[in-house]
C-alpha cells in the first residue's frame, strides 16, 4: 500500500448507524451495490487506496453486496459521518481526495458538501459537484427555474403548501387507473406530486390534472422567485405536469476545471408502478439510437449551461413524440450525486470511470461497448454482451 493515494469515500445511508437501521432492505441493497461499484473502480487505479466509512452494523451488507475490493480500507463508525468529519483530531491531510454519495432530502447532501468543501477539509480536493450547484439541483423547484432560464425543455412545475398537497391527493387521486407492475402511463391529463427535495421516486404520486389547469399554473410559476429560503419551508411539495413518454437518463462527469463535462451514453429507465407510484427497477445502456439522437443535443446544451464542475451529475429525461412526429426530449430533474445507473455504466465500458471522475490522464477517453448492458436497481447485471 506504500505510496498509494488515500481517497475517502462514503455513502451516507451506509455510513450513518441511525439512518442505516431505518432504511428499507431494497434501499440498503441499492446503496451497498453503488458504493461497492465505485470503491472497486477506485481500487483498480494503480496508485489509489479507497478509505471507506461504514456504519459498524452495515459492514456485512457492504461486504456481501458485490466485489468489494480487498485493497480498500474500511473504517467502522458508531457516529454520524458529519460528526466524524468534524472531530478536531481528524487529519484531512492524509487524504488525496474525498467523495460522498448522499440523498438530497433534508439538506443532507448540501450540508456534507459544505463540510467537505470548506473549513477543516477545504484543502482536500472533493470529487463532487460544488455545494452551491448542489443547492440549486436539490431543490426541484429551483431546478425548474434554472432550466427555464437556460432554455432547457422541462415540464411546468409549481411549489405548493402541505395543505394544497393534501387537498390534491384527496380530490384528484387516480390510483384506480393503474395496475401494479405496469410501465409508466401514457395518459394525458395527469400531474405529478413530489417532494421539493425528493430523491428518485420517493414520495412521487399521480393525480388527475387537465392541460388548461397547467396553463394557469405556468403563469404563476413564471412569477415565482428563486431566492427566498422560506419558500421551501412554506411550500415543500411540487405539482408538475406529467410528460407521457419513454423514461431515460444520462450521466455527466465533470472534468474538474479542464473543460466541458463528459457526456455518458443515454440510458433507458425501467420504471414500474406499485400502488400507483413509480418505482425505479433499473435500466439499459445505451438506449435505442433514435432516443439517443433526441437526447444528446439536449445533454450538450445542459452541459454547456452547467459549465465546468467536478463529480457526477445525473439527469432524468423523458422522450416523447411530438405532433410533428419528431422525438422530443424533456428534462425532468437533475441529481447532483452519483446515481444507481453508475453500476450499469461501469459494465458498459472497459475503461475505468473512477479514473475519469479523478481525471486521470489514462481515463479521459472512454471506450464504450457497442452491445447493451441491462441492470437492476440493486446493482445486479441482467445482461451484458
Amino acid at each position: 500500500m506504500a505510496g498509494r493515494r488515500s481517497i475517502l469515500i462514503f455513502e451516507y445511508l451506509l455510513a450513518s448507524p441511525g439512518v442505516w437501521k431505518d432504511a428499507s432492505p431494497s434501499m440498503q441493497r441499492e446503496a451497498a451495490s453503488m458504493l461497492a461499484a465505485v470503491v472497486d473502480d477506485f481500487a483498480r487505479l494503480p496508485d489509489v487506496r479507497p478509505v471507506v466509512l461504514v456504519a459498524s452494523d452495515a459492514r456485512e451488507m457492504v461486504k456481501s453486496s458485490g466485489p468489494f475490493s480487498a485493497a480498500a480500507e474500511m473504517l467502522s463508525l458508531t457516529e454520524d459521518p458529519a460528526d466524524w468529519l468534524a472531530h478536531p483530531d481528524r487529519d484531512p491531510g492524509r487524504f488525496a481526495a474525498t467523495m460522498v454519495i448522499a440523498p438530497e432530502s433534508g439538506g443532507t447532501l448540501v450540508s456534507l458538501l459544505q463540510q467537505l468543501q470548506a473549513g477543516h477539509w477545504q484543502s482536500v480536493p472533493n470529487l463532487n459537484v460544488s455545494w452551491t450547484l448542489a443547492e440549486i439541483f436539490t431543490d426541484k423547484f429551483r431546478t425548474f427555474q434554472w432550466l427555464q432560464r437556460y432554455g432547457v425543455s422541462t415540464p411546468v412545475t409549481k411549489a405548493i403548501s402541505v395543505a394544497e398537497y393534501d387537498e390534491l391527493r384527496h380530490s384528484r387521486s387516480c390510483q384506480h387507473l393503474f395496475t401494479d407492475g405496469q410501465s409508466m402511463p401514457m395518459n394525458e391529463g395527469l400531474g405529478i406530486l413530489k417532494p421539493r427535495d425528493g430523491v428518485g421516486c420517493d414520495g412521487v404520486s399521480f393525480i388527475q390534472f387537465a392541460g388548461d389547469e397547467f396553463s394557469a399554473t405556468a403563469e404563476k410559476s413564471t412569477a415565482e422567485t428563486t431566492s427566498v429560503d422560506t419558500t421551501a419551508i412554506e411550500r415543500p411539495w411540487l405539482i408538475q405536469e406529467y410528460v407521457p413518454g419513454i423514461p431515460c437518463s444520462i450521466g455527466l462527469i465533470g472534468r474538474r476545471g479542464r473543460g466541458p463535462a463528459t457526456i455518458l451514453p443515454p440510458a433507458i429507465q425501467n420504471l414500474r408502478l406499485q400502488h400507483g407510484q413509480p418505482v425505479y427497477c433499473g435500466g439499459r445502456i445505451p438506449c435505442d439510437l433514435d432516443l439517443q439522437d433526441a437526447i444528446l443535443p439536449l445533454a450538450e446544451k445542459l452541459a454547456s449551461a452547467v459549465g465546468e464542475f467536478s463529480g457526477y451529475l445525473g439527469v432524468d429525461i423523458v422522450v416523447r413524440r411530438a405532433f410533428s412526429g419528431e422525438l422530443v426530449a424533456t428534462v425532468i430533474e437533475l441529481n447532483p450525486r452519483l446515481c444507481t445507473s453508475y453500476v450499469g455504466y461501469r459494465r458498459a465500458t472497459d475503461s475505468n470511470l473512477a479514473g475519469l471522475i479523478l481525471q486521470e490522464p489514462a481515463e479521459t477517453e472512454i471506450h464504450w461497448r457497442t452491445a447493451g448492458t441491462e441492470f437492476e436497481a440493486c446493482g445486479k447485471i441482467i445482461a451484458s454482451s
